[in-house]
């Protein structure tokens, strides 16, 4: 017998079987319903995702072209910071080297220097004035004293209100020799 046969002989099979498809139909179109606003909503999230990535990578290229720039400026600095240092360097071995030329030139300069002290101070005293009177002084001990004997004289620091020792530096020891020799006689 043929399957339209039964439902011909049975008409409440027949609207049982008219219901389910019309329910299975309302089911399918209820659930595409669902789907379709679900994708939506999926479609939806996948722009929002793709547009925050998007924006990600934008500032993940800022951040990188900061930090290479901050990479470029800690090398200039490093760099700069290394050669004051070898500069530090340089010129702390020439400031020793300066200091030994200081301690040679006044070990030098000592064996050739006359202290004379109690000699009163002129206010504006300048180097001519201490020169005429150590020459005066020359000429007083019978010592003829040229100016090119004289390689310095100045005034050494000393409390105020009492006269200063005057330092005569001379250009040799014989001239030193010479000065001392005469005061004794």
């Amino acid at each position: 017998m043929s399957h339209s046969a039964n439902y011909t002989q049975n008409p409440a099979s027949f609207q049982d079987l008219v219901d389910f498809k019309s329910e299975l139909l309302s089911m399918l179109k209820s659930w595409k319903s669902e789907q379709n606003a679900t994708m939506a909503k999926l479609i939806e999230d996948v722009t929002l995702v793709k547009s925050q990535c998007i924006i990600i990578q934008k500032t993940n290229k800022e951040i990188e072209t900061t930090v290479n720039l901050i990479r470029i400026q800690y090398e200039d600095v490093k760099g700069k910071i290394e050669r004051l240092e070898s500069e530090n360097k340089n010129i702390k071995e020439n400031l020793i080297i300066l200091e030994k030329q200081i301690q040679e030139h006044q070990q030098f300069s000592r064996p050739s220097s006359i202290e004379i002290r109690n000699v009163p101070n002129n206010e504006k005293e300048t180097v001519g004035d201490l020169i005429k009177k150590f020459k005066q002084l020359g000429t007083t001990l019978n010592l003829e004293i040229k100016d090119q004997d004289i390689r310095d004289i100045y005034r050494r620091a000393g409390k105020p209100g009492t006269p200063k020792a005057i330092i005569v530096e001379l250009n040799s020891v014989q001239n030193k020799d010479a000065f001392l020799t005469a005061v004794r006689r």
